[in-house]
């Protein structure tokens, strides 16, 4: 049997397989070494899912759980056809078996949707938070917000105008370790096709929101909170995640700036924010 070490942040995932899984998408860019393996999941492939039964704990568009007594299911689902229909591809069994139904190939974006990638690490404690992600001076600034408020353009301005890195164009992960708040690089990123595996001490939260002009204005933590808590990706079914994004969110809001920030779409906006924090 094979197997691949993944780390994403600060969580190693193990893969063991005994066929080839093909590179998709960027998650080979975390292939690593790690002394500890926080998850370590075989694939098989098989032409039948095990069965739905049990507790129906959640039963969505593209995701479905079971709980039969110790033994947890989740099942994946692509929509497809002209009609859009549900079809599983992949079941989760606890955290350490994953079945893939039969398809041309297996590949890395097959295992790790079929994993649930960001709610495995959810469960350490890392949090993935749409946004844009970049890196100025050796630490991570994020630009977060609505669709279409401009988190990209921002981004853009700063590699543009102060030199700044674009480490990832649409998710960061984040987390804490010995008290320090770290952004890091995940698989996700997008249309923006920008994705770095990095890691840096988060400086500050952006929230952008569009104005005629350039203001800024530190948030509460309170005010911080809500206004973050819907950019995390977390189930809201499940009490567990909702738990953990929770006290995440609420170290983050009490060891990090985070500002509501109105501004342009130029290099103005750029040097008013940098002269601020």
């Amino acid at each position: 049997m094979q197997s691949e070490k993944y780390i994403f942040c600060d969580c190693s995932v193990e893969i063991k397989h005994n066929k080839p899984i093909s590179k998709k998408n960027n998650y080979s860019l975390f292939l690593g070494d790690s002394e500890t393996t926080e998850f370590s999941v075989e694939v098989t492939e098989t032409d039948i899912l095990p069965e739905k039964k049990g507790i129906c704990l959640f039963d969505g568009e593209l995701n479905d759980v079971y709980l039969d007594g110790e033994i947890r299911r989740t099942y994946s689902a692509f929509p497809v056809g002209e009609d859009q229909l549900k079809e599983d591809f992949a079941c989760r069994v606890n955290n350490e078996k994953l079945y893939i139904s039969f398809r041309d190939e297996t590949n890395e974006f097959l295992v790790f949707e079929g994993l649930r990638l960001s709610e495995l690490l959810l469960s350490k404690g890392i949090g993935i938070l749409h946004c844009s992600f970049i890196e100025v001076d050796g630490q991570a600034i994020l630009f977060a917000g609505d669709k279409q408020v401009g988190k990209s353009t921002q981004a853009a301005l700063w590699e543009k105008y102060f030199s700044a890195t674009i480490i990832n164009g649409d998710r960061a992960g984040l987390f804490v370790k010995d008290g320090i708040v770290t952004a890091g690089g995940v698989p996700y990123c997008g249309t923006s096709g920008i994705c770095k595996n990095k890691q840096y001490p988060l400086k500050a939260v952006i929230c952008l929101s569009k104005g005629t002009d350039n203001k800024l204005e530190r948030l509460s933590p309170v005010n911080a909170f809500m206004f973050l808590l819907g950019k995390f990706a977390y189930n809201t079914w499940n009490p567990a995640d909702v738990n953990a994004v929770t006290e995440l969110l609420i170290a983050i809001a009490e060891r990090i700036p985070i500002y509501s920030y109105s501004c342009l779409k130029d290099e103005s906006a750029v040097k008013y924010l940098s002269e601020r924090i």
